[in-house]
């Protein structure tokens, strides 16, 4: 390990709750060789107290005693550090035990980068999960970070670490308050100096109601960023150092200023760009066809957003095939991409896409008067929807007497866009609503009581669970290598790089292992674990995709949030043994260490700790891993039924 010295950045005001954890989360820091500088902000809580029954000789105890402000804190501890990389932290977050350890190694190895930050994860104050930042999951690449930071801060302050001598003569500017870090970036970047990420979560971000973040937010957040961007545009030309990626901050500048001063223009000029004429009048006209004169036969009418490939799009197409008696009708809400799954839509229901119609108001408003039109006039007319923002814009116009339902596969982040924070305002007209798994429920009814919605309305939550095809178990042979699959997104809380990571250490290690990715997941493998990944691309073909599940004995898992994934359901039905991160309704159905494994720890270092130990573990009792396999595959097949499932929606298609 490598013995240079960190500088370590804490200021402190008036944070009495949380800095007793700040400090010992950078004291517990795998990577000892660190001095860490403590500004006490003239606190007039008991920050200095806390501060100050720490003995640990690494710490120098600086105290301002007035309040400064942050900038002028920040870089009073800019001039002390002597370290040979300044590591950044915010007295009410948390670092990961490796944060310094990985990312001082990656600088060693990365001479070019002056900026080295981390992917961060928010909790709130009693340091509960509540979500992830998408600016910061969006832009872990050097390119992305240069492409989006001049639109907006893509970095998490408290997640940095810089070298020493690469932003020697650079500062944080007093001009721009709860921005500074975002000038700095910027003033770096203009300068050329090199910005990067490690794409991984090294540090918990509390939002709470004394942040920084959650003030600075108190004012409009557009207005916020329009300032910030006017300050810093005229302190560069003020002391002539325009250049470079400044004349992207003034373009977004623009940009900004049309978007907040004169909306109504640049919505329309969004919605042209966003518009692609051909397909508006194809898609007006099939729209208008088809409910000007709606068929008589058809009595029923799905909202979902995608036909693309997904664990939930597909049990969108089952549930259509179940309800075939009712000669169903498919609306696509949103720009559907490759369309994977069209063709299986099609094979039992006609198919609208109006993800054009409803970009424009005045068209979206038509669209909703036809589909009420047919409302009244088909009594008998259920709608079904699941995932389409528009659906919970249409059920408001809905008459008494029509029946809506809507299918939650998975409860979100309560920070984050879904379904659940999408139907609030009309829970009470949605007449039934499906889950997959019984925590789901528990789930709606925390938020129900949360918003003060009637716990009656609960009795409409309906639980059915997906299904898998049944498949004649393959014959696996369970010596040899250990061959370890993952299937699905590579989206943020699938943390696919966790999964990458392990694959890097078992094979260090020299263990018998294949560590094969399904989906498309280019850039969510870490660049230093490509070589012991086997990356497959998307597989929309079944049969391919069981070929790979038949030559499989482990099903990988590192989700932080999840419903019941088909994924496990299929990996299962084909002996596929899941070994998963415990979250959602997964402990519904996998029982640890008879039918698969559950892994409760969540911490990223402390969930590949315990993978890889599970993993080792199979390897060394081929008995075991056989065992998980037939158990694995035997409670699939008798409980994972495609009639079941087909019952249950012929059921509720048919009240």
């Amino acid at each position: 390990m490598s013995k240079v010295e960190i500088s370590v950045l804490l200021p402190v005001y008036n944070s009495q709750n949380y800095v007793k954890a700040a400090i010992e989360s950078i004291l517990n820091q795998t990577y000892k060789n660190f001095t860490l500088f403590i500004i006490n902000d003239g606190s007039t809580d008991h920050s200095e107290e806390v501060i100050l029954s720490f003995k640990d000789k690494r710490i120098v105890y600086i105290k301002n005693e007035t309040n400064l402000g942050l900038v002028a804190s920040l870089n009073l501890g800019l001039e002390k550090a002597n370290g040979v990389y300044i590591a950044r932290m915010d007295a009410d977050d948390i670092s990961l035990p490796n944060r310094f350890e990985k990312q001082i190694n990656y600088l060693e190895r990365h001479p070019e980068v002056a900026v080295l930050a981390t992917k961060l994860l928010m909790v709130d104050e009693a340091g509960k999960e509540i979500g992830f930042w998408n600016d910061d999951f969006d832009s872990v690449t050097q390119k992305d970070i240069l492409i989006n930071m001049p639109k907006i801060n893509c970095i998490g302050h408290p997640t940095v670490m810089m070298r020493n001598e690469a932003i020697k003569g650079f500062r944080y500017n007093k001009k721009f308050k709860n921005s500074e870090d975002w000038g700095l970036w910027l003033t770096l970047l203009a300068n050329g100096l090199v910005i990067d990420k490690l794409d991984e979560v090294l540090l918990k971000y509390r939002v709470h109601s004394g942040g920084t973040i959650v003030n600075a937010n108190k004012e409009n957040v557009g207005k916020r960023i329009i300032r910030f961007k006017r300050k810093y545009i005229l302190d560069k030309l003020s002391h002539f150092k325009f250049k470079h990626t400044d004349t992207k901050v003034f373009k977004y500048y623009l940009r900004d200023g049309l978007r907040y001063y004169f909306p109504f223009v640049y919505s329309i000029l969004i919605k042209l760009a966003g518009t692609d004429l051909k397909t508006l009048v194809s898609q007006s006209k099939k729209f208008n066809t088809l409910f000007n004169d709606f068929p008589k036969e058809s009595r029923a009418l799905f909202f979902f957003p995608f036909s693309h490939l997904g664990g939930a799009e597909v049990v969108h197409t089952e549930i259509v095939d179940a309800a075939a008696f009712t000669k169903p009708i498919v609306l696509f809400t949103s720009h559907t991409g490759k369309k994977s799954l069209l063709p299986e839509f099609k094979k039992t229901a006609q198919i609208l896409e109006i993800d054009q119609l409803i970009i424009w108001p005045f068209i979206k408003k038509k669209i909703i008067m036809k589909i009420k039109n047919v409302c009244e006039q088909k009594k008998d007319l259920i709608l079904f929807s699941s995932n389409s923002a528009f659906f919970y814009e249409f059920v408001p116009h809905i008459p008494a007497h029509t029946k809506a339902i809507d299918l939650i596969h998975a409860f979100m982040h309560k920070h984050e866009d879904s379904s659940e924070r999408w139907s609030l305002p009309v829970v009470d007209k949605l007449a039934e609503r499906i889950i997959i798994n019984k925590k789901t429920g528990k789930d709606l009814a925390f938020q129900y009581s949360e918003n003060k919605i009637s716990g009656n309305l609960l009795k409409r939550i309906n639980y059915i669970s997906n299904y898998t095809p049944i498949q004649r178990k393959p014959k696996k042979i369970y010596t040899g290598t250990v061959k370890i699959v993952f299937v699905g997104r590579g989206t943020a809380e699938k943390r696919v790089h966790l999964l990458a990571l392990a694959a890097k250490i078992l094979k260090q290690k020299k263990a018998p292992v294949e560590f094969h990715f399904v989906g498309d997941l280019q850039n969510s493998v870490p660049t230093e674990c490509m070589q012991f990944c086997i990356l497959h691309g998307e597989i929309d073909n079944i049969d391919k995709l069981n070929a790979i599940y038949s030559q499989s004995h482990i099903l990988a898992m590192a989700s932080t949030r999840e419903g019941f994934p088909m994924v496990i359901m299929e990996a299962m039905m084909n002996g596929v043994i899941p070994i998963t991160t415990n979250v959602g309704g997964i402990s519904q159905h996998i029982v640890n260490e008879q039918n698969g494994i559950l892994i409760n720890a969540l911490e990223p270092e402390d969930f590949i700790k315990a993978f890889t130990s599970e993993v080792e573990k199979l390897i060394g009792d081929r008995k075991m891993l056989e065992e998980l396999s037939n158990n694995a595959y035997n409670y699939a097949f008798a409980n994972f039924n495609k009639q079941q499932f087909t019952d249950a929606y012929i059921k509720l298609f048919s009240k």
